[in-house]
């Protein structure tokens, strides 16, 4: 585990309002994923952790090693940090190959050629080595910059939204290897993205930016039942249910996953189905209906022992979104009319049945 602590509770500039005064220690365990609405400060913490930006009476640590405190202020080339930008630094004047030679030239932390060999062929740049940066596409860039970060193979990696340029069957690609080739590495890894999918793919733990500040930092499985995480997606109402895959009931064709004591089933008729150990399901709110009566018969095989904890009306609408708890204590939301609740007799402590029709796995 490395610690980022991070203290801007003193400090007097504010890199033009982008970043507030707060303070904050991020446990980064492999990999930590940075979210926010654009213009909450991310890219500029980044930034600041990198020395490329300063403001006056910060203090900024890594582990034991002050990068920046009252008056001592460590050089960014000195922090040994691999920096993906959100736009790709690459020399224009150099090929592929030349920039990646370059780079590890530089490294402080040596790579051997097989490593090197294997981060080409990793994030498939093998093709790209003779091209010069003009003529790559934003997602080969990308690629390549990903790869020089390796190569340069810092104490720290900080990725600035890496992936926001490649198409969805390169991404699932990258994201997979990033994963490999971190836990050989063992580097923490802290991530930009505005994407949802990234973020559950990527992360064993999320930190979340506001205005400016860090406002929640934890790991994933506490941020996937916290609003103040998933509220920073722009989305319709969803949950996000952490699950462990059991087997596969071939007879019909479905996938059985547990969560507590708890089963559920889903449909294997593509052969996408994730066998990881642990997974996560988008559950979206619609998708999830609700049983006052627990005997009643449903064709549903996916019903839930939940409580309710909270009923949220809203003006002017004719749905509700109501707060689920699960046995296992995971958050589960789900959107129903005002008529249903009504009918229902609905109210916050009641024990229900969930029944959900629709998954989607990250």
């Amino acid at each position: 585990m490395h610690n980022l602590y991070i203290d801007l509770s003193s400090s007097s500039g504010n890199l033009e309002k982008k970043i507030s005064t707060f303070q904050c220690t991020m446990n980064l365990s492999n990999i930590s994923v940075l979210v926010g609405k654009s213009g909450s400060g991310k890219t500029s913490t980044l930034r600041l952790i990198s020395g490329l930006d300063y403001v006056q009476n910060a203090s900024i640590k890594f582990n034991k090693i002050i990068w920046q405190e009252k008056d001592y202020f460590l050089a960014p080339e000195k922090r040994n940090i691999s920096f993906v930008f959100d736009k790709v630094n690459l020399f224009p004047y150099m090929n592929v190959s030349e920039n990646l030679n370059f780079t590890r030239k530089r490294s402080k932390n040596k790579i051997s050629k097989s490593f090197y060999d294997e981060l080409l062929n990793s994030f498939m740049i093998e093709d790209l080595l003779k091209k010069h940066p003009n003529q790559l596409s934003a997602g080969e860039s990308q690629k390549v910059a990903i790869a020089k970060a390796f190569i340069f193979n810092g104490d720290i990696f900080l990725l600035d939204e890496p992936l926001s340029s490649m198409d969805p069957i390169t991404k699932k690609k990258v994201i997979s290897n990033i994963k490999r080739i971190n836990n050989k590495l063992k580097k923490p890894i802290l991530i930009v993205s505005h994407s949802l999918n990234e973020t559950i793919n990527l992360a064993n733990s999320i930190a979340v930016m506001e205005n400016g500040s860090v406002i929640f930092n934890d790991t994933i499985n506490k941020a996937i039942n916290n609003k103040i995480f998933t509220n920073h997606f722009d989305q319709d109402p969803l949950s996000i249910l952490r699950v462990e895959y059991i087997e596969d009931e071939k007879i019909w064709n479905l996938s059985k996953y547990q969560f507590g004591d708890e089963f559920l089933y889903v449909s294997n008729d593509h052969g996408n189905i994730k066998k990881n150990r642990e997974n996560f399901f988008r559950i979206n709110a619609k998708d999830v209906s609700i049983l006052k009566n627990k005997e009643t018969t449903h064709s549903s095989l996916n019903q839930f022992s939940c409580v309710i904890t909270d009923i949220q009306e809203f003006i002017d609408s004719s749905n509700v979104l109501i707060t689920l708890i699960t046995k296992d204590k995971q958050s589960l939301k789900s959107s129903i009319t005002r008529k249903s609740l009504k009918k229902l007799n609905l109210k916050v402590n009641d024990e229900v049945k969930a029944l959900i029709k629709t998954v989607s796995i990250f």
